[in-house]
């Protein structure tokens, strides 16, 4: 769970673009001690003794590579480490390494201590180190137009287009995304416990009443939160609208943030054609994601 991306440069390849050999193992060994020091800590310190490496493929300038290194075997102060290589993009693979590495307390070799040992061992959840400034995260799930769930509303009033629905919780669900079409003025329907989150994709936008209360869904990409149960009444300002939907079991709140560059969140909602980390998305597409993504145009993050 552990990746660090590095950015093939110009300097570290050959008359061709092809990466000398000699650059490989200072790779390794960059990504291992980014790897080891979050594990150990700083003090920490250990010395090479053997490295093995098999190449796959070539890199070249200008590639992303993503070193994998995980620990294989432990002695009494040497561990092993295995690093695989591959290129971010299409995730071909390009090496792997095998490196022999040995505990040392000045000069002298030192016994790998029980808490050092657990420390090497953990799985401590995805950890990008993202030198190249690309984001690093994993495309899970890619929801499409031809992925979508569409049901008419009972009252005739609009169309919902079901992004994904995963879980259990009081309406059937733990997390619902969706996309409305808002045809006509009408009462919100009712979602027992659960948090909802409305923002306005496409449109005028809708005046929100209840009671006294008054809001105005006018604004693209501005998140509105309100309990599902709340007898909210939604009349249209000025012809139909989209809105992109999210509901959360009560306390399991979710948050809707507009953004682009390099984000972190869990989905995010294309709002127009473009890429999400490694995938061509069209406008409205849903693309869930394992950790730091690169978006290239305006996005709505779902953070659940």
């Amino acid at each position: 769970m552990f990746r660090h991306l590095i950015r093939v440069r110009y300097h570290e390849c050959d008359p061709q673009g092809i990466v000398f050999n000699a650059r490989w193992g200072e790779w390794v060994d960059h990504a291992t001690t980014a790897f080891v020091t979050r594990r150990c800590g700083a003090g920490f310190d250990w010395r090479l003794v053997r490295q093995e490496l098999t190449w796959a493929a070539p890199a070249r300038f200008g590639d992303v590579v993503v070193l994998r290194p995980t620990v294989q075997d432990m002695g009494r102060s040497s561990f092993v480490v295995h690093t695989t290589l591959h290129r971010f993009g299409d995730g071909a693979p390009l090496g792997a390494a095998t490196t022999t590495y040995v505990a040392v307390a000045g000069d002298i070799a030192s016994p790998l201590s029980d808490a050092r040992r657990a420390a090497l061992r953990a799985e401590d959840g995805l950890v990008i180190v993202d030198e190249a400034d690309v984001g690093g995260g994993e495309v899970i799930r890619h929801v499409g137009a031809a992925q979508r769930t569409t049901t008419p509303w009972r009252n005739g009033g609009g169309i919902t287009h079901e992004l994904l629905r995963e879980g259990d919780g009081p309406c059937g669900f733990g997390l619902r995304l969706s996309i409305a079409e808002v045809a006509s003025d009408g009462p919100f329907s009712s979602f027992p416990g659960v948090d909802r989150v409305i923002v306005l994709l496409d449109g005028a936008g809708l005046r929100l009443t209840r009671g006294p209360l008054e809001v105005r869904l006018d604004t693209p990409g501005v998140p509105f939160a309100f309990h599902g149960e709340d007898p909210w009444h939604g009349a249209l300002i000025d012809g139909p609208t989209l809105d992109f939907n999210v509901m959360t079991t009560r306390g399991r709140p979710a948050s809707v943030t507009l953004e682009a560059g390099k984000v972190t969140g869990r989905f995010v909602l294309a709002l127009a054609d473009g890429t999400i980390g490694r995938a061509q998305v069209a406008r409205h597409d849903l693309v869930e994601v394992d950790g730091p993504v690169r978006v290239d145009a305006p996005s709505l993050v779902v953070r659940a």
